[in-house]
């Protein structure tokens, strides 16, 4: 087995240091000394480019322009983003851990909100409830995903304080589940449920979703800015699926009871 040790004050600009046998560099990506490439699993990346040197195997997407840089790496956002399958792109581990605090920090402070709403929502708006929301919907049981239907809402043909309030009372309660596309096909979590402002923030991140209607799915892709689709993507053994319009990497809403999906506990 091999041993590398590091001081504090160790540097890598000489060909005989430790450092240079060590192949994991930047990120966990594997680093080739000899072609001075780094190996992203399915394809190489050359650093000085900054761009992979190989074509990506999927080709762009409707309404990404960037997405058919079949080039470009993480979208030209390294910051924020890397590439570990040079496949598709995710988001850095800060960008994670600032999602994670922002939850936390939710859980602790919409107990408060509840309480004194005159208080605050003055201060706060729509973030407050778009907290509210989030909270309150992680609570519902997740439903029969084969037998289950969202409700329609009525139709206001008035703005008075009756009309808003009886379509606020019927307005349908969307649950989603976590998804992964199998390509082809898809697996749905059902044990896994999420409310729509969590599986807003997966899509927004490249995870995959599963609604139980294509009127669930569409209302999900709208929250980023429109629905593409549906669409199998030219596969016939793909399930069906909408993608979202502003999002530009491969990220899937699946819906109903496609015969390619595979539902599993």
């Amino acid at each position: 087995m091999l041993q590398l040790h590091y001081t504090a004050t160790d540097v890598t600009n000489d060909v005989t240091h430790v450092g240079y046998k060590n192949p994991y560099r930047y990120r966990g990506y594997r680093y080739d000394t000899e072609t001075g490439l780094y190996y992203l699993q399915s394809r190489y990346y050359n650093p000085e480019w900054c761009r992979f040197i190989n074509a990506d195997g999927f080709i762009g997407q409707i309404g990404g322009l960037l997405s058919h840089n079949l080039f470009a790496y993480s979208m030209n956002n390294p910051v924020n983003f890397s590439d570990p399958s040079g496949n598709r792109r995710i988001p850095s581990i800060m960008d994670l851990f600032e999602e994670v605090v922002f939850l936390i920090v939710s859980l602790l402070l919409v107990p408060a909100v509840v309480a004194t709403p005159k208080l605050i929502y003055p201060l706060v708006g729509s973030f407050v409830d778009a907290v509210v929301d989030t909270i309150s919907s992680s609570s519902v049981p997740s439903r029969n995903i084969a037998s289950s239907s969202a409700k329609t809402e009525s139709r206001a043909t008035t703005k008075t304080k009756v009309d808003i309030k009886t379509k606020n009372k019927e307005e349908p309660v969307r649950i989603y589940f976590v998804a992964e596309a199998t390509y082809p096909g898809a697996i749905v979590h059902k044990k896994q449920p999420l409310n729509k402002n969590i599986a807003k923030l997966r899509l927004e991140f490249g995870g995959d979703i599963y609604a139980t209607t294509s009127d669930d799915a569409i209302y999900l892709c709208n929250m980023l800015g429109g629905a593409i689709g549906p669409t199998n993507d030219g596969n016939p053994k793909n399930a069906m699926h909408y993608h979202p319009l502003i999002y530009l990497d491969r990220a899937h809403v699946f819906f109903g009871t496609d015969p390619n999906l595979k539902f599993i506990d």
